[in-house]
């Protein structure tokens, strides 16, 4: 029987089909059988997986070039070393941050707040020395000048504690009060360079927010002693002229702050 094993239609031709008696092994056969031969792949790797070769079991003689072997599976394998013998079990970390950090941080005394995208300016707290070159309160509120403060109580001639002189400002701010100062001529300051002002705090860490003409800058002074402040109005947007100077408190509850010597250079 010769039977097709394609699953399409073919076409084939059959012709001096005959039976022959079994070939003895000796035979000298000019069609050779194919066998199929294990062939282990090298001890040195241990694998025990046989590569498969169909080969030829006999040649007619002279003719073997012509019958090459066929390889189902390749006979060798890469070295044992080509494979790695562990994995790691964690990944090297890497962090953006040191591995240490310092156990504490410095203190601000004095805390920026630019606004606006405003380059922070330089704040000094040494002391200025002399009166302010326009002033706003020396001793007393000057003439061209009017307060409109808010949600607290203001004394202008305190004499409780006193930077200079025989008066100074006392503000007892309610939550969120401001001492507020306008000027009702509306100052040039082409010519200047610096708000200049002595203040005293009486609680730690209370957060004061200076404004001029409505740009600010935040400070934090130290409890309990008087610190002359130079900030320089470049902090402020450099304005032209000035028409209001704010101090306001940026806590919630009641504080008492005194201020003195206010005005600019």
């Amino acid at each position: 029987a010769f039977k097709s094993r394609s699953s399409i239609t073919r076409t084939v031709y059959f012709d001096a089909i005959e039976l022959w008696p079994e070939l003895e092994e000796e035979s000298d056969s000019s069609s050779p059988t194919f066998s199929v031969e294990p062939s282990l792949s090298p001890s040195t790797l241990g694998s025990n997986l046989p590569s498969v070769s169909l080969v030829p079991s006999q040649l007619p003689t002279g003719e073997a070039s012509d019958f090459p072997s066929i390889s189902l599976a390749p006979t060798e394998l890469p070295p044992a070393s080509f494979f790695p013998t562990s994995i790691p079990t964690s990944l090297p970390s890497k962090t953006a941050v040191p591995s240490t950090q310092p156990s504490a941080l410095p203190t601000l005394i004095a805390s920026a707040e630019p606004t606006e995208s405003q380059e922070p300016a330089p704040v000094s707290s040494a002391p200025i020395g002399g009166n302010p070159g326009v002033s706003v309160f020396t001793d007393a509120l000057d003439s061209e000048w009017d307060s409109y403060s808010y949600n607290g109580d203001y004394d202008f001639s305190s004499t409780e504690d006193v930077f200079k002189g025989s008066h100074t400002i006392k503000a007892h701010f309610n939550g969120w009060g401001a001492l507020h100062l306008k000027d009702n001529s509306l100052l040039l300051s082409s010519h200047l360079t610096s708000l200049n002002f002595a203040v005293k705090t009486t609680l730690a860490d209370h957060e004061i927010r200076v404004m001029v003409n409505g740009k600010r800058y935040s400070i934090i002074p130290p409890e309990n002693q008087w610190v002359e402040f130079s900030i320089q109005l470049s902090i402020f947007s450099s304005p032209t002229s000035i028409s209001t100077v704010t101090f306001q408190s940026r806590s919630s509850s009641p504080r008492i702050v005194y201020f003195d010597d206010i005005g600019f250079i």
